[in-house]
């Protein structure tokens, strides 16, 4: 009995460290905390027949100087690429939940919008908190957890890459 629970132990030890994305965590508007590996990557331990997304992660401050440069086109992009088996997250470092309600409401947005209070961005782009200013990070994933692109930060010259990779998610 003793082998059989180290042989799973182990198993369960070897297929943590070789899942692709890491286990980060955002928060709603209303405090909830949503998992990103409810939607990518491995282990399925506790839900194994949940069903896989691509995922597009966009960072961004809604005190970004260059907001409206961006921010419309990047958002129609995103409304024209939704299939079934792709998600969009809007992921705001800001922390001021009154702030991101009226950014919600004074925008159509075309994915939810989360707030980044563990760091997030800083780990996923490699970055220094609170450096990106100009401009959002986007990181994109394959269902299976790996690494697509970043874009760190994003401009607008880009669309047209972004659209391609996109594209190739499921």
């Amino acid at each position: 009995m003793h082998k059989k629970l180290t042989i799973f132990l182990l198993l369960l030890l070897i297929t943590s460290a070789l899942a692709q994305v890491p286990d980060v965590v955002f928060r709603t508007l209303d405090y909830k905390n949503v998992h990103l590996r409810d939607y990518i990557g491995e282990p399925r331990l506790l839900r194994p027949d949940a069903p896989r997304y691509g995922m597009v992660l966009v960072f961004f401050r809604t005190d970004d100087p260059s907001l409206e440069s961006w921010f419309d086109d990047l958002n129609y992009l995103i409304k024209e690429s939704k299939t079934a088996k792709r998600k969009f997250f809007y992921i705001a470092l800001d922390q001021n939940v009154d702030v991101l309600k009226t950014f919600r409401q004074s925008r159509k947005l075309s994915a939810p919008l989360y707030m980044d209070v563990f760091n997030v961005c800083a780990g996923l782009l490699e970055k220094v908190p609170g450096t990106l200013t100009s401009g959002p990070g986007i990181v994109i994933y394959q269902p299976d957890g790996n690494l697509v692109e970043k874009f760190d930060p994003y401009q607008n010259f880009q669309k047209d890459h972004l659209k391609s990779v996109i594209s190739r998610l499921p």
